[in-house]
């Protein structure tokens, strides 16, 4: 197609104006490509406005700072405190702090909280992730986390550094320390 033939039958009625002959071809185009120019650059800049003013009225949760909660250690004893260690302050504390959290919570087959509990005779649900690196075990591990009741021990065997344990002379020690984790046996586990 020619210039004239593109002026005549493009550029002419685009404009609503009169074909003016080939002189006028270039004016148009210029014309034409600016107008598109401005028509995205006003565009752009109305949907930034909008995000801008969207994002003003929903902050995003992410970003949000989370209130700082307090809760209060309530020890319902008669005894004075001098009588108790703080390791027994701190497990009365964590035992009323499960116990309001599994209220309400509905464990498998409608079994009561004394079943899951190792104090009372009880066997806990155990549940252990094994994956390679980079498989979202981490991810996986902290959705569980968010069950009332859960104990999340991330990388227990880290202390032995990025190594892979198959035999002498950490394996018997991994094991060790593994079975004492998942019997919440903490008194021989140091670093």
């Amino acid at each position: 197609m020619s210039a004239v033939e593109l002026n005549k039958y493009f550029v002419t009625p685009f404009f609503g104006g009169e074909y003016c002959g080939d002189n006028n071809l270039a004016y148009y185009l210029i014309k034409m490509v600016r107008r598109k120019e401005l028509f995205r650059t006003t565009l752009v800049a109305l949907v930034c406005l909008l995000l801008i003013a969207l994002y003003q009225k929903n902050p995003s949760p992410l970003i949000r700072s989370r209130p700082a909660t307090f809760q209060a250690i309530q020890i319902e004893d008669d005894q004075p405190l001098e009588e108790h260690s703080l390791k027994e302050v701190i497990i009365n504390a964590q035992r009323s702090r499960l116990r309001k959290e599994l209220y309400d919570f509905k464990f498998p087959s409608n079994r009561p909280l004394a079943n899951f509990a190792m104090e009372d005779g009880g066997q806990p649900i155990r549940t252990i992730i094994f994956s390679t690196w980079r498989s979202g075990s981490t991810f996986l591990g902290d959705v569980l986390n968010a069950l009332p009741g859960n104990y999340y021990h991330y990388e227990p065997l880290m202390d032995y550094g990025i190594i892979q344990i198959r035999g002498p002379p950490d394996a018997d020690s991994a094991l060790t320390r593994l079975k004492s984790l998942l019997n919440c046996d903490y008194t021989n586990l140091y670093n």
